[in-house]
């Protein structure tokens, strides 16, 4: 997802002590979750919103000592459309610390270049507490590190260049990049190396991509994902959109990559490629094909995700057989590594519209927190008269056949009533475009995902984008009306 001057872009075809500061404070009014047999289980703490304005698929973790960190896309060329307005020369994402638990957070702080801003994700190298923010640049990633809790960015590469001047040289990654991630793996006792993957989509090919800095060294490709494969390539050979990659106490890096029908058509067939050699060699399993039946899937990132106990979730939105509406999402598990996955299992109760997933693993095996956008009053996402929730769920024995799931609606703060979005959710990335007689039909205000970590108590925290004042028609429409929200779960987490 590439930020341009309509702010949101995304392409899925060819085609440790916090700084002085104000602080964002919530209102603790806790939000109760209710199972399916009715009891109370679940309670959250109202929202956090975070200050600056810039919101939109946030991305958040946590670290060891209680620190949750959040980032967010400003736009791509700041000086051209950032969410702090025009010609502001302003660079690269908007982060944000809480040293308290995500109860309180701080200022929004920049990491990032002049020329960045189109997509942002963070990461905690749990090892030693160093935080990873990566900024698009469309051209390339800058990829940044904090070694003092997100106050300050050098370059992830040795050389300790700043991460906030108007070109990080040492930093570029991945050229052609679009919608980046990153995560980390080792030292350990068995594997004496520092591992920063970069996995994106090909901006021109459209396929995914996935490079390593080792040690501090310069971001290098591995070895391409596994084109040997006659049916994965020539599934990629139609575009791809590729979810946040995964890797197991072991080392093995897992990326769920959805592919598209020929013609840029549909995205219907879900793959895992997967590396148990630290991205020496790939391989490519299918997790679902849909194309017989015309599947959708994708409304818009899909998710993967690994439990404490090494089983791998996939989660995806939209229908398995036919078009969307109905919105429905489907959980897929593997219990060996990927090599075979169960048949979708659709995880929704009711029939109201759903869009824009998080998904996370918990501390055990079968534990699962997962976050969407609810529909309180129509099916179809594409609906100008939506009003939307944010939903939570978690779940205890996410790896049987009927998995059971605990339901809260979380708060908003922009919008008494609780609504985080009025209108359409458009889930077609930069194919959002909306008309002069209908302003609701590119209405992506919101991007393209949410984000979900469960913190070092076993708590779920979630990060969502609000726009609830922004009414429907989009008649007050302002990117200071787009913010983002942290709820924390403060009862019955995981243990």
């Amino acid at each position: 997802m590439t930020r341009f001057s309509t702010r949101f872009g995304h392409r899925f075809s060819h085609r440790r002590s916090v700084g002085i500061g104000i602080l964002t404070i919530g209102l603790v009014v806790l939000t109760v979750g209710v199972n399916a047999a009715g009891g109370a289980t679940n309670r959250f703490a109202s929202p956090v919103k975070l200050s600056g304005n810039c919101g939109g698929e946030p991305s958040i973790d946590h670290d060891a000592t209680g620190h949750i960190y959040v980032s967010s896309p400003k736009g791509l060329l700041a000086g051209v459309a950032s969410c702090e307005g025009l010609l502001t020369t302003s660079s690269g994402v908007a982060t944000w610390v809480s040293a308290d638990g995500g109860a309180t957070f701080g200022p929004k702080i920049t990491a990032g270049t002049l020329n960045g801003g189109g997509d942002s994700d963070t990461t905690v190298d749990q090892t030693n507490g160093d935080v990873y923010a990566a900024d698009l640049e469309a051209a390339a990633a800058d990829i940044c590190v904090s070694n003092d809790h997100g106050q300050t960015y050098k370059t992830a590469v040795t050389g300790a260049e700043s991460c906030s001047t108007p070109v990080n040289l040492t930093g570029q990654a991945g050229p052609d990049n679009d919608r980046e991630w990153v995560v980390t793996y080792g030292p350990t006792a068995a594997y004496p190396h520092k591992d920063v993957y970069l996995a994106f989509h090909d901006f021109s090919l459209g396929v995914p991509l996935v490079y390593r800095s080792q040690d501090g060294g310069p971001f290098t490709p591995l070895t391409p994902p596994p084109v040997a494969d006659p049916a994965f390539a020539a599934a990629v050979a139609n575009g791809t959109v590729v979810a946040k990659p995964v890797v197991d106490r072991a080392g093995a890096i897992y990326a769920l990559v959805t592919t598209q029908a020929p013609g840029n058509g549909a995205l219907n067939h879900l793959w895992l490629i997967s590396s148990s050699d630290h991205g020496g060699t790939w391989s490519a399993h299918s997790i679902f094909d849909g194309s017989s039946h015309n599947a959708q899937l994708g409304l818009i990132f899909n998710d993967l995700a690994i439990d404490g106990g090494g089983n791998l979730y996939a989660l995806a939105l939209g229908n398995k057989q036919g078009a969307v509406p109905p919105a429905n999402a489907y959980l897929f598990v593997s219990k060996n590594h990927g090599a075979a996955w169960s048949a979708p299992r659709k995880i929704n109760n009711d029939s109201r519209a759903i869009a824009l997933a998080a998904l996370v693993g918990g501390p055990k095996s079968g534990q699962l927190a997962i976050g969407w956008y609810h529909s309180t009053n129509t099916a179809d996402p594409n609906d100008g008269t939506g009003l939307w929730k944010y939903q939570a769920l978690t779940s205890g024995n996410a790896t049987t056949t009927t998995p059971s799931f605990v339901r809260t609606t979380l708060g908003a703060t922009e919008n008494a009533n609780g609504y985080v979005h009025q209108g359409s959710i458009c889930t077609l990335g930069i194919l959002c475009t909306s008309s002069p007689t209908d302003p609701t039909s590119g209405n992506r205000n919101l991007a393209d995902f949410t984000s979900v970590t469960v913190d070092r108590n076993g708590c779920s925290v979630y990060a969502y984008a609000d726009d609830g004042a922004i009414v429907a028609d989009q008649s007050n429409f302002a990117f200071s009306l787009i913010n983002n929200d942290v709820a924390r779960q403060v009862r019955s987490c995981f243990h």
